[in-house]
């Protein structure tokens, strides 16, 4: 194997073109990515939205070629070819899908007052709408939604959320989502609750329409979730990405990493992860057996983190249910280091405002079991 194609250039792909490298892997890596800036994304809800500068310099080290501003729009498997937005085919022998995903919109088809929060052009679009006193109407109460949320009341705008579940239940659990829920009602933020699915509103913008009430604002936004961009590859299965196995295997020389890509339980379930901590993690699994070596751990302990209304929360292991077991360590206004256990193990530990680095987190719950698929 000499030429390796990695489609997409966020942190899956710059992970797998590192690790092939750390592997010792001196044939040519080309990364094929569509934003010509270089960032974090989950700076981008955070950092960006206050206005501060995210954008990192080009790397080109490790002997990388970059084709930045191209996209990858067609694949044939058969001939081990991608062909880019410009009609250029290029041949691999190993080939990394890492393209992500996009936002969903509420609407299906574009409209320009649906703003969404994908990229860096998204952000700058997003503030340049944003003016002290203006009503800002967001649809979902994700982590995203909540931390969109946050930016704008920094701002100084009056933000609505609408959501169907408690700010960030699904991924955070039920002790955290109502301490968020909490302060994001202390710094003002008028939450929604509904059992309804919204809509926009037909001939008017800026409106939704839930159940029957009618929402409106000055600036809307929609943090409903994203769907997998593999509609260039015939291995993309529709609105779920591209199946791979435990440790990233796709096909002989191809493998998925991070959001494009998805598994399948020997339950049955269709599983994906759309998060940072998966994205780097799959990243390095997928380029160690690209290369036919073994992934030198298991995949590692689930970890998120969100910063919103002035608090650092992070979480590693499974999305706990009902009040910590034990506290670890108890701080003012809430912090502290909280722990749930179950069977005699460490299952869930959150921090909340403290310093714990991320490994010593992680560290703390005890690793999943692997099972084949």
């Amino acid at each position: 194997m000499r030429d390796i194609i990695i489609a997409g250039g966020s942190i899956a792909g710059t992970t797998a073109a590192r690790t092939l490298r750390t592997l010792g892997f001196d044939g040519r890596i080309t990364i094929v990515e569509p934003d010509p800036h270089a960032y974090s994304r989950p700076s981008l809800s955070k950092a960006a939205m206050r206005g501060e500068d995210v954008v990192m310099p080009l790397d080109d080290g490790d002997g990388v070629r970059w084709l930045r501003g191209r996209r990858v729009v067609d694949h044939d498997p058969d001939a081990a070819t991608v062909t880019l937005d410009d009609d250029d085919v290029l041949g691999y022998d190993g080939l990394v899908i890492a393209t992500g995903s996009r936002a969903i919109r509420l609407g299906g088809a574009e409209r320009d007052d649906e703003l969404l929060v994908r990229d860096l052009h998204d952000v700058h679009a997003l503030r340049a709408r944003l003016v002290a006193g203006s009503k800002v109407l967001i649809v979902g109460g994700g982590l995203l939604g909540i931390e969109l949320a946050s930016g704008c009341r920094e701002l100084g705008c009056a933000v609505t959320v609408v959501t169907m579940d408690p700010l960030g239940l699904r991924v955070l659990g039920d002790f955290i989502s109502s301490r968020i829920e909490q302060w994001a009602l202390d710094a003002g933020v008028d939450v929604v609750r509904t059992t309804a699915r919204a809509r926009l509103a037909e001939g008017t913008r800026n409106v939704v329409v839930v159940g029957g009430d009618v929402l409106t604002g000055d600036v809307l936004v929609t943090a409903i979730g994203d769907v997998p961009n593999v509609e260039w590859t015939p291995l993309g299965v529709p609105r779920r990405g591209v199946l791979a196995d435990s440790v990233g295997a796709v096909a002989d020389g191809i493998v998925v990493a991070g959001d494009a890509g998805f598994r399948r339980t020997p339950e049955g379930r269709d599983v994906r992860d759309p998060h940072w901590y998966a994205a780097m993690d799959q990243g390095r699994i997928a380029a160690h057996t690209l290369v036919g070596r073994e992934p030198d751990r298991p995949a590692a302990t689930r970890y998120l983190w969100t910063e919103c209304f002035g608090h650092l929360v992070k979480l590693a292991g499974e999305v706990p249910t009902g009040p910590p077991t034990r506290v670890v360590d108890a701080g003012p206004e809430g912090s502290g280091l909280f722990v749930w256990e179950a069977g005699g193990i460490v299952r869930s530990a959150v921090a909340i405002d403290g310093k714990i680095s991320v490994p010593r987190l992680r560290s703390m719950v005890t690793a999943p079991e692997t099972t084949s698929d």
